[in-house]
């Protein structure tokens, strides 16, 4: 009872500070739920990678491919280039989310998130947690809405596969100086969150992880689908990039034939089935994302069906630390130092790119996607 009723008060607190946002939101909401796709005069998330760089090396990591693009540059987003982007989403109501790299490694992240909070602007940051415990009192100051933090497995699997001894012990204890700096302040926010994805090496370690949410007492858990890349798609998106004027940044691993073995997939089905239960017993909620109709079907070579849906270019931005406006696959539509986000959003690059992407759902670089919801043909719905 104790995690509901703080779920119902973290609820209410939302619904206080952000209503003209959330009313501002419905359209996208209607996008999502009825598979429609409706063109929003501004985006309604905007994703700021706040930097290129990062403090690890990990391998399921969905912007590997861009960082090497970007080559780690030492750009940085600041409130001096980001004022006018926020003042003008302010108008929209629309949420900004910071990743990265590692968003906490831009020493003028909480500065930025503060402008937004004061203009009423729903917040959020993914982080893998090496110094949140450092940085949490200027986060909960900002008035960060939304906090996910990653983490793989048992303390020893996750450092193995971050690369780096102490990567665990970060992840505990920053959520618990974050959570102290909440009481400090008697702050309902951030809503905090852990993430983790399926992997090869954390298969046996799901149902701890379920455990590990409920007693550091984070609102939510959310398991991500492996995006992976295996070797007829790759030659696809080959093909498409040497043909199509469009960005040219795919994500997902290469796995060569199959990225897990039929009893690997089993493993995750079985979880996902308990998975609910086991959060009602810990006192956490338990997503998955993407969605899929066949989780066997995700897993095994081959294209999902063009009833798949993507509402994402009608609806949600990026912006790179070097000011680069982008859609998917890194496709560039403009840049703050040069004009607005809503010149950008309705310009000539990104209608073009919108038309394509309705007549193709299913194109090669949205193969394993985070943001597509995919039908497979094998238990598609009536």
């Amino acid at each position: 009872m104790e995690e509901k009723r703080l779920g119902l008060k973290k609820t209410a607190a939302l619904a206080r500070r952000y209503w003209p946002t959330m009313v501002r939101m419905l359209p996208k909401l209607y996008v999502e739920r009825f598979n429609r796709r409706v063109l929003l005069g501004f985006p309604r998330i905007i994703t700021v990678f706040a930097t290129e760089r990062c403090n690890m090396r990990c391998p399921m990591c969905l912007v590997w491919q861009s960082r090497e693009h970007f080559g780690e540059a030492d750009e940085t987003i600041g409130l001096a280039s980001m004022r006018a982007v926020i003042d003008e989403a302010a108008r929209w109501g629309t949420g900004f989310y910071f990743t990265g790299g590692e968003p906490l490694m831009n020493r003028e992240l909480p500065q930025v998130i503060a402008h937004a909070a004061s203009r009423r602007l729903v917040t959020g940051m993914t982080t893998n947690g090496l110094l949140l415990e450092r940085r949490a009192g200027e986060l909960v100051d900002a008035g960060l809405t939304f906090l996910s933090v990653s983490v793989d497995a048992r303390e020893e699997a996750h450092d193995a596969n971050r690369g780096l001894k102490g990567a665990y012990a970060g992840v505990l204890s920053g959520i618990a100086r974050v959570r102290e700096c909440m009481r400090e302040r008697n702050s309902p926010f951030p809503v905090i969150k852990l993430n983790s994805t399926f992997l090869p090496q954390n298969l046996d370690d799901l149902d701890f992880l379920v455990e590990l949410a409920g007693e550091l007492r984070v609102d939510e858990l959310t398991f991500q689908h492996f995006s992976f890349v295996d070797d007829a798609c790759r030659e696809a998106q080959a093909r498409y990039a040497q043909r199509m004027p469009f960005g040219k940044l795919f994500q997902g691993m290469d796995v060569g034939e199959r990225c897990f073995s039929p009893e690997q997939v089993e493993k995750i089905v079985a979880f996902m089935e308990r998975a609910p239960e086991l959060g009602r017993r810990h006192g956490v909620r338990v997503g998955f994302g993407p969605t899929t109709n066949d989780v066997r079907a995700y897993y095994e070579p081959g294209f999902p069906s063009r009833e798949s849906f993507c509402s994402l270019p009608w609806s949600e931005a990026s912006i790179r630390a070097n000011g680069d406006i982008e859609m998917c696959h890194g496709h560039v539509i403009g840049n703050i130092a040069q004009g607005s986000v809503r010149e950008a959003w309705m310009s000539e690059p990104a209608q073009a790119f919108r038309a394509y992407a309705g007549r193709h759902p299913n194109a090669p670089p949205c193969y394993r996607c985070c943001a597509l919801k995919y039908v497979f043909p094998s238990r598609r719905k009536a």
